[in-house]
């Protein structure tokens, strides 16, 4: 399960949504706000550890930031995680993020006969909203995809 979230200003009150866990709240400031909507998913029951870092991924990693959901916004989101994360968490941040980005962007699904990846326009191309996530598995990355950029 995928969660998005998004944050906006409202007049005087800023405003994050998760329409899927039907949680939103506001605050005074766009900081209130997202600590808020943490405590929220926090204190959620009956949803696996995974759908708990989505939202957070989502919230904090994207919207927050207005980092966009393509290649590019998903590794500005991991970089941003590295930093917000105990760094004992980093190898399964870097497993679940990193990993899923590269397979849903650059994985054997959008590949053409050639082992190439069609461009927007080209015959084959699949549009990024249509392109399926992964399937879930428990597993970390080797060490050097994850010391690369954490260290």
């Amino acid at each position: 399960m995928e969660l998005e979230g998004r944050i906006w200003k409202d007049g005087k009150f800023w405003l994050v949504e998760i329409p899927i866990l039907d949680a939103m709240t506001q605050g005074k400031s766009r900081k209130d706000a997202l600590r808020m909507i943490e405590d929220a998913v926090t204190g959620l029951t009956g949803y696996s550890y995974n759908c708990l870092l989505r939202a957070v991924h989502d919230v904090f990693g994207h919207a927050a930031h207005n980092f966009q959901f393509g290649p590019r916004g998903e590794e500005n989101a991991y970089h941003l995680h590295c930093q917000m994360f105990h760094p004992e968490s980093i190898p399964a941040l870097t497993s679940e993020t990193r990993g899923q980005n590269c397979w849903v962007n650059f994985g054997p699904h959008l590949r053409n006969a050639k082992g190439e990846i069609p461009m927007k326009g080209e015959e084959g191309y699949i549009m990024p909203c249509d392109r399926p996530f992964a399937p879930q598995k428990a597993g970390l990355l080797p060490e050097d995809l994850i010391t690369q950029v954490c260290v």
